[in-house]
C-alpha cells in the first residue's frame, strides 16, 4: 500500500476482529465527543479513496470526527483477499470497527456510516441489525448480479471465492427496510450498479431520505462537479441528521 499522506489531525489506528489486525485512518476534530462517521470502502477499494478521504477531512473540518478503514484482505490490513471477501465479513469488520469507536477512542455520541459501492451495502446490511443514526450510500448494489456481470466480462471472477457469490442478493426488493436519515448517491449511467438500485433502495427507505442522481454519472464518480456535489451535500446531511 502507497505511503499515506497524513495531515496533523490524522492517525493510523488498529483494531481485531475474527483474530485479524485492520489498520484505519482517524479523523479527529479536537472536539469534546463529537458526532463520528465510519467509512467503507468498495469492492477493490481501500481506505485510501480520494472521495472518501475528501469527505472525513471536510467533516472533520465541520466537527466531527471519521474512521476510514480498510477491510480484511484489503490495504494495510490482515486477511486473504479473495478468500475472506463477503458481505457478511465485511459486516463484521464494520461492526468491529463501531465497537472500537465506542470502547477503545471512547466517542460515544451519535454515529453514521458511509459506504460507496459494495461498502455501501454493507452499511445498509449492518444497519438492519445494528443502532445508526445517520447514512450516506453511493452507488450502493442491493444485490451483486450486475457486479458478478461486470466480473465475468473483465476476467475478474476468480478473484473471489464461492463464498461471496453465494451471498447475493444482498437486500431483498419487496420489503420496506427500517432505515431513514439516508442519501443516497447514484449515477445515473452507472455501468457497474444500474440506477435502478438506488430507486428501488430510495422507495424501501423511511423518511427522511434523499436521492440525488448524477446526470450522466458512472460508477467511480468521475467528473469533478459530482465530487464537490456529493461532499457539499453530505456534509449538510450529516450536520442535518447526526451532529
Amino acid at each position: 500500500m502507497a505511503q499515506e499522506d497524513l495531515r496533523e489531525n490524522e492517525k493510523i489506528v488498529h483494531f481485531h476482529v475474527d483474530g485479524l489486525l485492520l489498520q484505519g485512518t482517524f479523523h479527529d476534530p479536537g472536539a469534546a465527543n463529537p458526532p463520528v462517521i465510519i467509512g467503507c470502502h468498495g469492492l477493490f477499494a481501500d481506505r485510501q479513496s480520494p472521495k472518501q478521504t475528501a469527505l472525513a477531512r471536510a467533516l472533520c473540518k465541520n466537527g466531527a470526527a471519521f474512521l476510514r478503514i480498510d477491510h480484511r484482505g484489503c490495504g494495510g490490513s490482515q486477511g486473504n483477499f479473495k478468500q475472506e471477501t463477503t458481505l457478511a465479513n465485511r459486516c463484521r469488520d464494520l461492526m468491529a470497527a463501531m465497537d472500537f469507536v465506542k470502547n477503545k477512542i471512547g466517542l460515544k455520541k451519535r454515529m453514521g456510516l458511509f459506504g460507496s459501492s459494495m461498502g455501501g451495502a454493507v452499511c445498509l446490511k449492518t444497519a438492519l441489525q445494528n443502532s445508526v443514526d445517520c447514512m450516506v450510500v453511493n452507488a450502493a448494489p442491493m444485490d451483486f448480479s450486475s457486479v458478478i456481470d461486470v466480473l465475468k466480462k473483465a476476467n475478474q471472477d476468480q478473484l473471489l471465492s464461492k463464498a461471496f457469490y453465494e451471498e447475493n442478493p444482498v437486500l431483498a426488493k419487496d420489503e420496506e427496510l427500517p432505515i431513514s436519515k439516508i442519501l443516497i448517491f447514484h449515477g445515473n449511467q452507472d455501468e457497474t450498479v444500474p440506477v435502478a438500485h438506488a430507486l428501488a433502495l430510495h422507495a424501501m427507505c423511511q423518511e427522511p431520505k434523499k436521492l440525488r442522481l448524477f446526470k450522466n454519472g458512472d460508477h467511480r464518480m468521475s467528473s469533478s462537479r459530482d465530487q464537490g456535489i456529493f461532499i457539499e451535500e453530505s456534509v449538510d446531511w450529516y450536520r442535518e441528521h447526526l451532529f
